[in-house]
């Protein structure tokens, strides 16, 4: 049989809203047959049947990657059926779509007088409904492209015939000024988990970038992105005036609304300073002060994922234990799962559980924390990890197996959060962060290429 075709990220979407299914976050879900609740074979990375056909549901919504065999792929549909609630729903809509596609050709071409009137009336009739929507197009069936591709504006609406192994769904026309023409640096990859920067990362991400607080009158503004997808700093500028910003809301891009957030002002990091903007390596940065500044969401997921990646971009001096990224608990207890600290100028890996340390690991020799512009790589398998500064590896093949209670509750930038006191705090910027809940090593060339190529990181 050909294949195996790779299946990454499925979404558990409601059948009736369209939303993701939060609710079975957690729960595991049975890939079957469409409208039916006969199992669909289904196998791992290593070409072993998953029994039952069983999967468990992640945040924010999706399956993990998973396998299929067939001989025709551009004719399968799977759903999704989650079996003690009896619901269930189509993996990305595909037959949804494909239908809906068909059924408008279909009524354009019956009232057309020829094939030209057929597809302006299509293209009209869609347009009107999506001008805002940019595509999502799978190529589901060729090994060449595991990965969603999400594209621009397009000319041509309905289901495209498999080509060359490859099958795609549906088209959209898109407005280029909401995206169509945009291709973001994290588009080409698997879709994160959460997403921070002062550039927009993913064409999808139409949003603000940050919320700015004057510090002439307390007054806050939305900061968007310019038409290259940089940080809007004339616009920033304009609001700020001669004085400084700070920064209130860090925007999550992934489109999951865990926005990183500060509403104590001596608690807000800083952007502008006495009118001009703060920056790292002549490009804007969000800068941490290293005595109390600090951003925080009450959203946690990336240890108990079983696996985690981290892409970022920054700045630290010299600290003792300063904190770049990680998850702890607001209650207490001890539990914390730091992605990123300082141990003087070494990158230092840590996670304790609710009754003691996990891993604690300071690279040898290292001086990650220079005060210089870095790109930082870190990379936890579930069983052991991996991080790379600069492309160099630091930590290799550290052991870190999880156990015991790990109690968590908040994902914070800049600082230790830990029963609810900030601690251990970053003197340095950021410009970028951007979190998986899987381990993405085997993207790692192109991930930290991307932020180089834009940030002029080493």
């Amino acid at each position: 049989m050909p294949g195996p075709y790779r299946i990454d990220n499925a979404e558990v979407r409601d059948a009736v809203t369209g939303e993701l299914n939060t609710a079975l976050v957690g729960q595991q879900i049975q890939v079957v047959v469409e409208d039916t609740t006969t199992p669909y074979p289904i196998q791992d990375a290593a070409a072993d049947p998953i029994t039952g056909s069983l999967l468990t549901v992640q945040a924010p919504g999706t399956v993990p990657r998973f396998y299929i065999e067939t001989d025709t792929p551009a004719d399968l549909y799977l759903d999704w059926y989650h079996a003690a609630s009896g619901t269930r729903g189509a993996f990305d809509f595909n037959r949804v779509l494909r239908d809906a596609a068909l059924a408008a050709e279909a009524s354009a071409a019956a009232s057309a007088d020829s094939a030209q009137a057929s597809e302006e009336a299509v293209q009209a009739a869609v347009a009107a409904l999506t001008a805002n929507l940019v595509v999502r197009v799978t190529h589901r069936d060729d090994p060449d492209f595991p990965r969603p591709v999400w594209l621009g504006p397009v000319d041509w609406v309905g289901t495209v015939n498999p080509l060359n192994a490859e099958s795609t769904d549906f088209f959209y026309t898109a407005d280029p000024t909401v995206g169509g023409d945009f291709v973001g640096a994290m588009d080409p990859f698997t879709f994160p988990w959460r997403a921070y920067s002062l550039r927009r990362l993913l064409s999808l991400y139409t949003g603000p970038l940050i919320r700015v607080r004057r510090s002439t009158d307390d007054t806050t503004l939305d900061i968007g992105f310019d038409t290259d997808g940089d940080l809007d700093t004339a616009a920033m500028l304009t609001f700020t005036g001669a004085g400084n910003g700070f920064v209130t809301r860090w925007y999550d891009q992934s489109g999951s609304g865990a926005n990183l957030e500060q509403g104590t002002t001596t608690a807000q990091p800083s952007i502008v300073t006495a009118g001009v903007v703060n920056t790292l390596d002549a490009m804007p940065a969000v800068t941490f002060d290293g005595t109390n500044d600090y951003l925080t969401v009450s959203s946690v997921g990336l240890y108990a994922a079983g696996a985690a990646t981290m892409a970022v971009v920054f700045s630290g001096a010299s600290s003792a234990n300063a904190v770049v990224v990680g998850e702890s608990n607001n209650a207490g207890g001890g539990a914390l799962y730091r992605l990123m600290r300082s141990s003087t100028a070494a990158w230092n890996v840590q996670a304790t559980n609710n009754t003691g340390a996990l891993w604690a690991n300071s690279a040898s020799g290292d001086t990650t924390f220079d005060a210089a512009q870095h790109q930082a790589f870190f990379a936890d398998s579930g069983s052991q990890i991996n991080t790379w500064r600069d492309g160099t590896p630091k930590h290799v093949a550290l052991a870190a197996t999880r156990s015991g209670v790990m109690t968590l509750s908040n994902l914070s930038m800049g600082a230790h959060l830990n029963g609810g006191t900030p601690a251990n705090f970053l003197n340095g910027k950021v410009q970028e962060l951007v979190l998986w809940t899987s381990n993405q090593s085997v993207d790692r060339t192109g991930i930290t290429a991307a932020q180089k190529d834009h940030w002029g990181t080493p």
